[in-house]
């Protein structure tokens, strides 16, 4: 039996090293667990993992002083999409033409 370690990559699984192998190759693939505990599978124990892991993560807070100068920037960028909203849909429709 050969070993293969590969990695996956937009959903591929990409070999680290070429491969000599022709075409229509049978594979087997076990997911290696991770070196922190596997919390990827569908298991009781890495449900388990997954859910400590996430409930580990600190809830954000916002001071008031916070929040109310992230509202003045809506506030502003509100105001100025309705200021510009007339030149925007002119150069859009510019570009339509």
């Amino acid at each position: 039996m050969t070993t293969l370690q590969a990695t996956v990559q937009d959903g591929r699984i990409v070999p680290n090293t070429p491969l000599e192998w022709p075409d229509g190759t049978e594979l087997v693939v076990t997911l290696r667990p991770s070196e922190d505990g596997d919390v990827h599978g569908d298991s009781p124990e890495a449900i388990a993992r997954w859910l400590i892991l996430a409930n580990s993560i600190p809830a954000p807070t916002i001071s008031d002083q916070e929040w109310e100068a992230m509202q003045q920037r809506r506030r502003e960028y509100r105001d100025w999409q309705i200021a510009n909203a007339p030149a925007r849909r002119k150069s859009l429709l510019a570009v339509m033409e």
